[in-house]
């Protein structure tokens, strides 16, 4: 017993002397600046940041961070100058000086760094600089500056196109590249490690670089890339792209293309055929990431595990390494230790578990190739899971059982007076039902009285009450039942709600209420009535309304003219005898469109509306649709853009019918559309096997309050738009009617998505 004491007292004595020493670790303050070259709303950089509290922890520091964001997403329309010197006046009336400052990111260094800036960061050359995740050499020469250091992660273009060939078998990748200086290097050096002919890069005066971007590179005649860009065609000189003269004859453009946007929804539609590679996070990535319509690749951490499983995986540094090492550098340089100036960040493969759910992939058929991130212990190590569930469980079964016996020892005289209590208050009960008009059942007798008081229209629910009372086991029952309870015999409405209890241990018992909601019946179906009548004149209303409205209008314009011909005789000239008639003519038409409205309106009420339906490519339907359209665009300076689906698919429908659906949509578009731009086009959605015909804008949007609303006949948010008010109600009329769905997707102030949805049939 003295021995087992002995043991124990040593194990306590040793716990608590480890951990006097570790709370008497060193732990001296130090100032860090963090500049990010993108916006706090990054989540890849909550692993980073934290990595770098633990990492100077680890060394005896308790760092005092600001974090700076340099927002460089789309830097050239961003004046850096201004809002570093902003930055650097915070600074000054906070009185903070950095000690070290950690600077991540390419695009920031070169900001960090331009002439232009060295009056307004005076400030830095007094502090411990370290540059990390640093992917181009072309600002080495900071290394070689007091007090800075630099940490590189080259782009190795070549392990991630043989990462991709591995994952995908395709030996053709798309890769989107622009002209400015991040992509032209990064082309650099794709070239340097696989093409034939390095890319000579130039600078011009404005830190852009100049030169020819070939749109395919073939690599050892084993890989393609094939190159697209969103602003090749933005750079014109005398109404030719700068870029054209570099397009080849195989190449994905052709010197035609005018419309940057062409370019990129080429790659969209071609993402099933081979995969996409991201090298930058710019302002496209988002679009790529979205609409390629499948989880790619990137050799950015800035891209990677971005919360939603845009991308798969890459080989690059991540960031808890890149701060490691960065703080590392830092906290030597700082000590006053001998430090390289210049060193490379450790890389790895890294996947995205969330993507590899996306695709139906494995865990462990690549967790020994790559790095997961965001899989969970359930996934990772099933068995340790499996124990801490059953674990958890137990314990709580425990827990309950132990409170239950605990509760049920100490209030066994409650349950007692509970009991007594429970029935007095039956009692009461069966005295408040007896006065009040209504019946307590007890018994197979009472319940066999209503069942013979119950009119015979109520045939059904008998043989259902009959049945239920035949049934072994406790279950509880309610109907709404017509009966004849009173000496009178009038028919009343009443709610039957009892609990059987049949087994063969216990036998037969019943407990039930019968409760008059005669009164409440009728009070609701006098209210139904009420409503009804209210909205038939409330749309009534409306009707007339809009329809004297609209009418007024056109017919006003053809008294008008009517009045100036008749006023000015054979003084008109014949130029401006025209023009009134055409005037005539197009409010003529406007009257005859709301007619046929009203007239297909009546038939579509009155169910009279006959659907010839046929098998129709909505390829066709929508081109057809397109090119009937556009010139209205174009003439309010709109832009109006059709975007085709993949393949040839057909649908069952009344094809009639689907145009005037979606001309209608179309036609709103237009209306609601004052700047901007609409589209129209069609997708088939793999999941579902459903074709998805769309029409969306740029318009006004629709308040959340209103989408409730927008397929009631007559209804109109603005009066003064043209229009009755009932062409999306025919819109959803005829798309229900040919098995379909008709669906918005509205904000406030951004624009709308219409979307028809029906099913596909196979080709014949």
């Amino acid at each position: 017993m003295k021995k087992t004491l002995y043991i124990l007292r040593s194990v306590m004595m040793t716990a608590f002397i480890v951990g006097l020493l570790y709370g008497c670790k060193p732990n001296h303050p130090v100032n860090v600046l963090v500049v990010h070259q993108f916006d706090e709303e990054m989540v890849t950089y909550d692993s980073f940041d934290q990595t770098i509290v633990d990492e100077f922890n680890d060394f005896g520091y308790q760092p005092h961070i600001i974090n700076f964001y340099m927002n460089l997403e789309d830097q050239a329309h961003m004046d850096c100058h201004k809002l570093l010197a902003e930055m650097s006046d915070s600074l000054r009336k906070l009185n903070w000086k950095p000690d070290i400052i950690l600077v991540e990111g390419d695009r920031s260094l070169r900001q960090w760094h331009l002439p232009a800036n060295d009056t307004i960061l005076s400030w830095r050359d007094d502090a411990i600089s370290v540059y990390g995740g640093i992917h181009f050499n072309d600002m080495r020469g900071v290394s070689k500056l007091k007090n800075n250091y630099l940490i590189t992660d080259p782009k190795n273009m070549r392990l991630n196109l043989e990462l991709i060939s591995r994952m995908t078998g395709s030996r053709i990748v798309a890769v989107e590249l622009d002209h400015y200086h991040e992509d032209s290097l990064i082309y650099a050096q794709i070239n340097h490690q696989l093409g034939k002919n390095p890319y000579a890069v130039q600078k011009t005066p404005d830190g852009y670089v100049t030169g020819e971007l070939k749109p395919v590179i073939y690599c050892n005649d084993t890989f393609s890339i094939r190159f697209y860009s969103a602003e090749w065609n933005e750079e014109r000189v005398n109404g030719q792209s700068t870029m054209s003269d570099s397009l080849q004859a195989d190449s994905p453009m052709t010197p035609v293309d005018t419309n940057s946007q062409t370019d990129l929804d080429r790659m969209y539609q071609n993402a099933w055929r081979y995969p996409v590679l991201v090298p930058k996070k710019d302002v496209w990535c988002e679009a790529i990431a979205s609409k390629t319509h499948r989880p790619q690749f990137t050799t950015c951490r800035e891209l990677f595990n971005d919360g939603k499983g845009s991308y798969l995986c890459g080989y690059f540094t991540g960031y808890p390494t890149m701060a490691h090492d960065m703080v590392k550098t830092a906290v030597g340089a700082y000590e006053g230790k001998k430090v390289p100036k210049y060193q490379m960040h450790e890389q790895n493969a890294y996947m995205d578990y969330m993507a590899m759910e996306r695709l139906g992939m494995k865990y462990n058929d690549y967790k020994d190739d790559f790095i997961i991130v965001n899989a969970s212990t359930k996934v990772t190590n099933p068995l340790l899971y499996s124990l801490v569930t059953i674990g958890n469980f137990l314990w709580v079964v425990l827990l309950i059982v132990g409170i239950t016996l605990l509760w049920l020892k100490s209030h066994k005289d409650s349950i007692r007076n509970l009991s007594a209590m429970v029935d007095e208050e039956r009692e009461m009960n069966q005295l408040a039902i007896d006065a009040s008009g209504n019946f307590y059942i007890s018994s197979l007798k009472g319940i066999e009285r209503v069942l013979d008081s119950m009119g015979p229209d109520q045939e059904a629910c008998k043989a259902e009450i009959q049945q239920s009372l035949n049934e072994m086991g406790t279950h509880t029952h309610t109907y709404r039942i017509r009966a004849a309870m009173d000496e009178e015999k009038n028919m009343a409405w009443w709610s039957l709600r009892y609990i059987v209890n049949y087994n063969t241990d216990t036998g037969f018992s019943l407990k039930g209420y019968l409760l008059n909601v005669n009164d409440d019946v009728n009070f609701a179906h006098s209210m139904q009535q009420i409503q009804k009548i209210a909205d038939e004149t409330k749309r009534t209303e409306g009707f007339l309304w809009t329809m004297a409205h609209e009418i007024r209008t056109p017919l006003n314009s053809i008294v008008g003219f009517c009045d100036v011909i008749k006023m000015m005789g054979t003084e008109m000239s014949e130029s401006e005898r025209e023009q009134m008639v055409q005037g005539i003519e197009s409010n003529n038409q406007l009257l005859e469109h709301i007619v046929d409205d009203i007239d297909e309106l009546s038939h579509v009420v009155s169910d009279e509306v006959v659907y010839e339906k046929q098998r129709i490519e909505v390829g066709a339907l929508v081109d057809e649709l397109y090119e009937s359209s556009k010139q209205r665009f174009e003439q309010k300076g709109l832009k109006f853009y059709l975007v085709k689906g993949r393949g040839s698919v057909h649908v069952i429908a009344d094809r009639r019918r689907l145009y005037d659906t979606m001309y209608q949509l179309v036609d709103n578009a237009l209306k609601f559309t004052k700047e901007g731009s609409a589209a129209i086009g069609w997708e088939y959605n793999l999941d579902t096997g459903n074709v998805e015909l769309f029409v969306e804008d740029s318009g006004v949007g629709i308040p959340e309050d209103d989408l409730s609303l927008i397929y009631d006949m007559f209804w109109k948010k603005d009066t003064f738009v043209p229009g009755v008010g009932i062409g999306l109600s025919l819109a959803k009329a005829y798309t229900e009617a040919m098995g379909g769905t008709l669906t918005v997707i509205s904000e406030l102030g951004i624009g709308s998505r219409f979307i028809v949805v029906l099913k596909e049939t196979e080709t014949a």
